[in-house]
């Protein structure tokens, strides 16, 4: 989940904890604390090396991003094959 700390980003954590689903999200520093408090199991820091990060958690990528920080190809390779990226703008 990029921009967790955004209106969509933010709507989205919550019920994706509530599907049972892992969450990663990330944060600007500023906005750590705000986005900890949604419940993400891992939040990460902003920036280009999200989807590395990411990999670090899941080595096979993640299932699907969220990407409601447009970041856009920035995160793609966060997303494990088969998997899905939804974003606000396209990549």
């Amino acid at each position: 989940m990029t921009g967790a700390a955004g209106a969509v980003g933010g709507y989205a954590v919550q019920p994706a904890k509530a599907a049972g689903l892992t969450v990663i999200a990330d944060a600007a520093d500023k906005d750590r604390d705000l986005v900890t408090g949604l419940g993400p199991d891992h939040v990460l820091p902003r920036g280009d090396q999200f989807a590395e990060r990411v990999r670090e958690l899941r080595s096979a990528g993640a299932g699907g991003i969220i990407g409601a920080g447009l970041m856009n190809a920035a995160v793609a390779a966060g997303v494990r094959d088969g998997g899905t990226i939804v974003t606000l703008q396209g990549l």
